[in-house]
């Protein structure tokens, strides 16, 4: 974990501002909600700190590095974060495990390391009774669940 700021963050679609001057100061270990109507800016706050969104003013720091500020940011890829979409996102011909480890797969990261890590996000989330389930074969509640491990997974900051 590390400290995350919003300083001042804002993202404008043309002259509609889906964000404006936010700032936020979450402290390491903590944990926080973003509640609203639709249409508020949650996802779109969500997005500019996964890097999917590009920042219009303000600036983003992760344990006191810029991670985003208009016209630069540090690359998607390249911040160790995770995002679970309300979608779940699962790949339909991918069993549980497999979901789970996609991002691990993607990282280049195989063998015992691989298995021992999917083994792990399953526990957290009590799934590893149903590793070798398929997606349809799940609740909603437990698909969730796949999302969150596969997001857990690569230890995100």
């Amino acid at each position: 974990m590390a400290e995350l700021i919003l300083n001042q963050v804002s993202k404008y679609y043309g002259q509609s501002a889906a964000v404006k001057q936010l700032s936020l100061t979450l402290p390491e270990g903590e944990f926080i909600a973003l509640l609203g109507p639709s249409g508020c800016g949650k996802t779109t706050t969500l997005r500019m700190l996964a890097g999917f969104e590009n920042l219009s003013e303000g600036q983003i720091h992760l344990n006191g590095n810029f991670l985003a500020r208009p016209g630069w940011q540090v690359p998607t890829e390249s911040r160790n974060m995770g995002m679970v979409f309300q979608s779940y996102a699962l790949w339909p011909h991918m069993c549980v495990a497999d979901n789970v480890g996609y991002p691990l797969r993607h990282r280049g990261i195989r063998g015992q390391d691989y298995q021992q890590r999917v083994k792990e996000a399953l526990q957290i989330v009590q799934l590893e009774a149903l590793a070798e389930r398929m997606p349809q074969d799940l609740s909603g509640g437990q698909r969730q669940r796949v999302a969150l491990a596969r997001c857990l997974v690569t230890d995100p900051r």
